[in-house]
């Protein structure tokens, strides 16, 4: 579950009234009720999936295997033979689940310090990596587990406080660790509610994992923090397994996103104030931590950053009112000997109808090419490398940029037939040569947009296979049935439809498949993709008349060939894999080491130390080429100073881009092709 850093505080104090006096199976059996009468592949439950519920409970309640061994899983699972409803999967088990929920909680509670400290156990332990762990046999073999896990834990937080120069005592972190565990066990223990909602959710993302159960205070909170927010520092967060804060998104117009530093999966490990006082995240409280955001002297904080690829940066953020530009999506020029081509990089589909304010994505990409247009440009690449979606219709009135008019797509909802899904406004602005950059985390409306120019010829795609996504969901009360009402207070949000590209076939699980692809260190990683999650939505086709006037068919066979030369000369395939074993060794090993602080310091340091120096030199060598910014941009700088310093931190990363720079190779081959 992600949370806004603007409301967490809130939801933490509200969690342990949700629900209260709220019948479990009435609540229950609405949830499905509903959830099917929506949903765009309904399921009627039997007694197959009332075990695939439970499986998906047990792993939301314990998701690092450290409470239920498979004696335990083997015991529910023998419960529910004679059950008969979806209910009797939450009331049969619920009295076992909260016995062993106490057990765990004793053995947190009896956590010795003696043994954490003690460097000379020859104990071995395989550092967790949660995608490929799997139960503990018995609860003997599960105890010694969870206590070893704690321990690394321990070593863990002293290896981060290492790094952040900060001397605790080992008495103060083991209290840390025991006060959040016990929290959090206790929570259960003590209110229905929070196993309920684990269970509700479990329900929800038994018919797909896009569909979720959410409470009033979420959905209230969720959709209008930001807007009663007249200050903020513009990014949202998550809690990590070990307690550290992930950066979830990035609002744009905000502190944030105009600091061109923080991105979407960078993990927060210290927030200083102007005073110098620090607060570690995963050490000091939550509500510490949370107070030092929302005070107002607090109006500008240092965050100490861990980046994606290992390295550690400081960023200095203002407090401010989201202020969008004109426009947020930046375009630039790129200079390879006489050619000049445009780059857009657009990191979500926002919408002037969200909470952000402004202009939707497609008026401010309109803006961009006209600038881009009026500089001259011989082509131009559209990034949506990590546009992981937002609203359909910004995709849609986007490619209407590039196609003249006519069907772009499908969609279908419960219930009803095929629909078109068609160009919002007739005419092109931009018919010059155009790439599409996408990778594996290009997702929803990203897919949608680079399917609609893959099928009209329209555009060369170029990168990863994408995400995998083709679905939408849509935010309903639980009382939007007549036989619900009475139940206002709970929102579910439900995969109401499919779509589908204008060949009527689906890129859901499947993915937008590049006309020209480029190695990357994650074809060679075990990365999130939409077929990897559990009941996912499989992927079909529609039967529906589709006319349409497509492009020429772009001739790849010369450009594909170059640029697979220059792959091949470059090593790239041997050397992105060679990055990417080194790190899955670092991340999800199945070697064991002996469990004590050198050895956990020893890899810590080991994986930083590539990071680092992976982070200063390119995997692939390469000379980048001029980028400079357009000239109605620079007038903006002029007049905005505040501006510069991002500007130059985005042209300076573009510059290190071994992808980017191969993707221009690939456009000024097509320009240039008769």
């Amino acid at each position: 579950m992600k949370y806004s850093i603007f409301v967490l505080l809130f939801l933490w104090v509200t969690a342990y009234r949700l629900y209260a006096q709220v019948d479990a199976c009435k609540l229950i059996l609405k949830t499905d009720q509903v959830i099917r009468s929506k949903h765009v592949d309904p399921i009627d439950f039997n007694p197959t999936l009332f075990h695939q519920v439970l499986d998906g409970y047990l792993e939301a309640i314990d998701p690092e295997f450290i409470v239920f061994c498979k004696q335990d899983s083997l015991y529910l699972h023998e419960q529910l033979k004679q059950s008969i409803s979806i209910c009797d999967v939450f009331t049969q088990t619920e009295k076992y689940i909260k016995n062993r929920l106490n057990s765990h909680d004793s053995l947190v509670n009896a956590l010795d310090l003696s043994y954490f400290t003690n460097n000379d156990l020859p104990e071995r332990f395989v550092i967790p990596c949660f995608k490929i762990v799997d139960r503990k046999i018995n609860d003997k073999a599960l105890q010694v587990y969870a206590k070893q896990y704690y321990k690394y834990l321990f070593l863990d937080k002293q290896y981060v406080l290492k790094e952040a120069e900060i001397t605790l005592e080992s008495k103060r972190i083991l209290e840390v660790i025991i006060k959040k565990r016990t929290a959090y066990y206790n929570n259960f223990l003590s209110n229905e509610s929070a196993l309920l909602k684990l269970y509700l959710n479990a329900i929800s993302m038994r018919y797909d994992p896009h569909s979720l159960f959410l409470d009033a205070n979420e959905h209230q909170q969720w959709n209008t923090a930001l807007a009663k927010e007249e200050l903020s520092f513009g990014f949202d967060f998550e809690v990590t397994d070990n307690d550290l804060y992930k950066v979830t998104q990035i609002i744009p117009g905000s502190a944030a996103w105009n600091s061109k530093q923080m991105d979407v999966g960078d993990r927060i490990d210290q927030i200083e104030l102007l005073n110098g006082k620090k607060y570690l995240v995963g050490i000091d409280t939550d509500e510490e931590i949370y107070e030092a955001f929302i005070a107002k002297q607090n109006s500008i904080l240092t965050f100490y950053v861990t980046k994606l690829d290992g390295t550690k940066v400081m960023i200095k953020l203002t407090k401010s009112k989201i202020e969008v530009l004109d426009n947020v999506i930046n375009g630039y020029i790129i200079k390879k000997d006489k050619q000049r081509f445009g780059y857009i990089d657009l990191p979500s589909f926002y919408s002037e109808e969200t909470q952000y304010g402004g202009n939707g994505c497609a008026s401010d990409m309109a803006r961009e090419i006209l600038q881009l247009k009026k500089d001259t440009i011989d082509g131009l690449i559209l990034d949506l490398r990590g546009n992981g979606g937002g609203y359909m219709h910004e995709a849609l009135t986007i490619a209407g940029l590039f196609i003249d008019e006519g069907v772009l797509a499908l969609q279908q909802i419960k219930g009803d037939k095929p629909r078109y899904l068609k160009d919002p406004n007739r005419g092109v602005l931009y018919d010059g040569k155009l790439i599409v950059l996408a990778g594996n985390f290009s997702a929803s409306a990203s897919e949608l947009l680079a399917g609609v120019l893959q099928q009209y010829n329209r555009a060369i795609i170029v990168g990863n296979t994408t995400f995998g996504k083709a679905t939408m969901q849509v935010t309903v009360p639980l009382d939007s049935l007549e036989e619900t009402q009475g139940t206002n207070n709970y929102y579910l949000n439900i995969t109401i439809g499919k779509f589908y590209m204008i060949n009527k076939q689906t890129n859901q699980a499947v993915g937008i498949r590049p006309d020209i692809a480029l190695p990357s260190i994650y074809d060679y990683m075990d990365v999130e993709r939409e077929a990897k999650t559990p009941y996912y939505i499989k992927p079909d086709s529609v039967q529906k008349l589709v006319n349409v006037v497509l492009y020429p068919k772009i001739d790849l066979n010369a450009i594909k060939k170059k640029s697979e030369a220059r792959l091949i000369a470059g090593n790239w395939v041997a050397r992105f894999k060679s990055v990417a074993d080194t790190i899955n060794r670092y991340t999800c090993s199945t070697s064991s080491l002996v469990l004590n602080q050198k050895n956990i310091f020893k890899l810590e340091e080991a994986k930083n130390i590539f990071f680092v120096n992976r982070s200063k030199t390119s995997v692939v060598d390469f000379i980048p080429y001029a980028i400079v910014n357009t000239s109605i941009y620079n007038q903006l700088l002029k007049d905005h100073e505040r501006y510069y310093k991002p500007n130059q931190y985005k042209i300076d990363e573009l510059k290190k881009d071994v992808r980017l720079f191969e993707t221009i190779n690939i456009l000024s081959d097509y320009t240039i092709q008769l």
